[in-house]
């Protein structure tokens, strides 16, 4: 290999012509304007003393090389400004105004189907598949939205009573994965619990939707643990067949900062482990 990449390519006459000539015969055929000029030159001047590493006299001379090199570097520079282009091309903002049916003025992100908004928010809904118990029923086939996971011979009120302590994050995820999933067949990804129940990381693989009063724990400790992000959580905990628990880190509007929600809203979803 040759030590030539302690040559000053700026200095030699040949060199800089090269550049200049290419620089010049891209902005000619392309986007690029007089402006980028110094920008492309000195960026190829860069790539070209880079090369010099790489550059062995026994091959050929040192001329041919640099134009090689020359070539090829701004051949990339074309074709990655072309990705750039088509990547953008036809994209809109989905916070960009347009018109409603009814004359009005609302975002275009309103106008996605639910299932769409939740996708693109990361949210999830709580549990609907035909699994679940009426209040006072052992027959589990009734919508999740709309009933319990708990049957009647359970002691539904009890049962989510104590679904509200830390620690029943685990047990009430597992429960609802039982109703959904094992019984009812229904993808993880199509509901709050389940999301947190196939959640892996780092290895580990014991996660779960958390409890009511582990949410909690999570809200106090919310700089440290959640960096802070403001946003409406699932809980685990059922209040009743239609409600399930929730807690909005970004107000405190409430005596105890959590509300009821329709399980078919769609909320943030926060996989926990041991508390």
């Amino acid at each position: 290999m040759s030590d030539d990449h302690s040559i000053n390519l700026a200095d030699d006459n040949f060199v800089r012509s090269v550049i200049n000539r290419q620089v010049g015969k891209l902005i000619a055929k392309s986007d690029f304007t007089h402006q980028d000029r110094s920008d492309l030159v000195q960026e190829v001047y860069v790539r070209a003393t880079k090369s010099l590493q790489l550059y062995d006299p026994s091959v050929g001379h040192l001329y041919p090389y640099v134009c090689t090199v020359v070539q090829r570097h701004l051949a990339n520079v074309v074709r990655d400004r072309s990705v750039v282009k088509r990547a953008t091309v036809g994209r809109v903002s989905l916070s960009k105004t347009v018109r409603s049916d009814d004359g009005g003025q609302i975002e275009m992100s309103q106008t996605l189907h639910d299932k769409d908004q939740d996708r693109r928010l990361g949210r999830a809904r709580r549990p609907n598949a035909a699994n679940c118990y009426a209040d006072g029923s052992n027959l589990g086939a009734v919508n999740c939205q709309t009933a319990s996971i708990y049957a009647n011979s359970d002691d539904q009120a009890a049962s989510r009573t104590a679904s509200r302590a830390i620690g029943k994050g685990m047990s009430t995820t597992n429960a609802t994965y039982s109703r959904l999933t094992s019984a009812g067949g229904a993808a993880t990804s199509t509901y709050a619990a389940g999301i947190a129940h196939a959640y892996s990381n780092n290895g580990k693989t014991d996660w779960h939707l958390p409890s009511q009063d582990e949410i909690n724990e999570l809200y106090t400790n919310r700089v440290t643990a959640m960096n802070d992000r403001l946003a409406g959580y699932w809980s685990s905990t059922e209040w009743d067949g239609h409600n399930g628990r929730e807690k909005n880190f970004g107000s405190d509007d409430m005596a105890d900062g959590l509300g009821n929600f329709f399980k078919s809203t769609s909320k943030a979803v926060r996989a926990v482990r041991a508390f």
